[in-house]
């Protein structure tokens, strides 16, 4: 009896301990599961995600510019090209193009059937992303570095009528094919190299603002011949005293003259002229202290875009001495709109993707319905003084346009160019570049000559 007995608690405690496997076995495996694979220390998730042999990028003209070899390394091809990019890295993840497009060069957007399992994990063969097209060129791109040389900033050239991105230069950048390495240097460096200055950056934009109260002028029935009073006098706004950012030739001085000097005297008179009403309208329209953001990305600037009070807008709001920033991409847009009949296109980066093992590239659905913003005259006459004041800055081919512009921000101070060029093709393209830590706006005035001359060519 006593045997049977033991025999029985023997039984038992081997059942529950059965049933214990069992059930610690099915929390594993059905709620437990996701914690496992999400550990820090899982190397097979780790394995998993350096076996990804990610898609290609390439530019317009499908030149290369990234690609994944088959032991599914990173490989960065355009130097020029590295602050448009961004980076992938296995230990720091993604950034830039990278990260806005990461699902699709992964390949987790395609279909997850039962044959492309079997294609895949069945014959134990990585998992491939799509390759990606962008508007970018590469040719366009190269000049724009080459003009900026070692200045700190940033350069855009858009599309003015289709509103491709052809260039986003960020200055100073970073080797993406070097990551891991200089991972540590890179993010504590002082000039911020990861920061994307063409997209991100929030720069006061000092005299750029005298497009938009140039169109506001012209639609009240101000000529730009007409002559100016005192063109030269300095402005005192917000504590600063500001200055025609060159030198006139004399000190008479047209409106358009006064223009492509950057003079702020005139345009401060244009200010009470025009009224407080007018200059909201112009201001609004020109979506000026709107966000400019491309598909896809996200408005991770540092300092947030302000959104302008015209209740208590004062002479250095129009001035562009106030609480208004402006990026890069949205000077681009503003002047693409001059050049466009007043219409302002929406920027894009996305031309088309390939799926894996493909020969057809589909074209990525990034059209977009312009903005209307000025008229088609206002436009025309804008784009007049622009041509005049190319040539006032020493850009003088056929059909181009240019306005340099100064602007402060606490003790530092930052050089502006916008401008456009038709190139080769008779497609116009539009610049907006900035030069940080500098007043110069000559040199400002030479770095978007030699990107105007670049687009010629082209």
């Amino acid at each position: 009896m006593q045997f049977q007995q033991a025999t029985r608690r023997v039984f038992a405690a081997v059942l529950l301990g059965l049933a214990l496997v069992a059930l610690s076995a099915a929390y594993w495996a059905v709620i437990g599961a996701q914690t496992l694979l999400l550990r820090e220390d899982n190397a097979r998730l780790f394995l998993a995600q350096a076996s990804i042999v990610r898609g290609g990028i390439y530019d317009r003209a499908f030149t290369p510019l990234v690609i994944s070899d088959e032991a599914a390394t990173r490989r960065y091809l355009a130097p020029a090209m590295y602050s448009a990019l961004g980076y992938y890295s296995l230990r720091y993840g993604v950034g830039g193009v990278e990260a806005v497009y990461d699902q699709t060069l992964r390949g987790d957007n395609l279909p997850r059937d039962l044959s492309a399992y079997f294609a895949t994990e069945g014959l134990h063969r990585p998992q491939r992303g799509s390759d990606l097209q962008l508007t970018l060129d590469e040719r366009l791109q190269t000049a724009a570095v080459n003009a900026l040389g070692s200045y700190r900033g940033a350069v855009v050239l858009l599309d003015a009528e289709s509103g491709a991105v052809l260039a986003l230069v960020s200055a100073p950048s970073f080797d993406p094919n070097t990551l891991d390495t200089n991972w540590e240097t890179l993010t504590a460096a002082p000039e911020e190299p990861f920061f994307n200055r063409a997209l991100q950056g929030r720069y006061q934009p000092g005299s750029v603002l005298q497009t938009p109260l140039l169109a506001a002028a012209l639609l009240a029935g101000i000529s730009p011949d007409q002559p100016t009073e005192n063109p030269t006098v300095p402005v005192s706004v917000n504590g600063l005293t500001l200055r025609c950012a060159l030198p006139p030739d004399g000190e008479t001085l047209t409106l358009a003259q006064a223009y492509a000097n950057a003079c702020p005297a005139p345009f401060a008179s244009l200010f009470d002229q025009v009224g407080a009403i007018s200059v909201e309208q112009m201001f609004s329209a020109f979506r000026i202290g709107t966000p400019i953001i491309l598909p896809g990305f996200e408005d991770d600037a540092d300092v947030p875009l302000a959104t302008p009070d015209f209740a208590v807008f004062s002479i250095g709001d129009a001035l562009g001495q106030g609480d208004l920033t402006v990026s890069p991409l949205a000077v681009a847009v503003m002047t693409a709109a001059v050049v466009n009949d007043g219409n302002a296109p929406q920027p894009y980066l996305l031309l088309a993707t390939r799926s894996p093992g493909s020969a057809v590239w589909q074209a990525s659905n990034s059209v977009y319905a312009t903005v209307p913003i000025i008229t088609q005259a206002t436009s025309e006459a804008l784009r007049t003084v622009m041509q005049a004041s190319a040539l006032r800055l020493g850009s003088n081919g056929a059909g181009q346009g240019a306005h340099i512009a100064t602007a402060y921000a606490g003790e530092r101070a930052h050089a502006w160019f916008t401008g456009f060029a038709p190139d080769r093709n008779g497609r116009t393209i539009a610049v907006a570049l900035v030069l940080e830590d500098t007043e110069d706006a000559a040199a400002a005035a030479q770095v978007g000559a030699a990107v105007l001359a670049a687009i010629r060519v082209g």
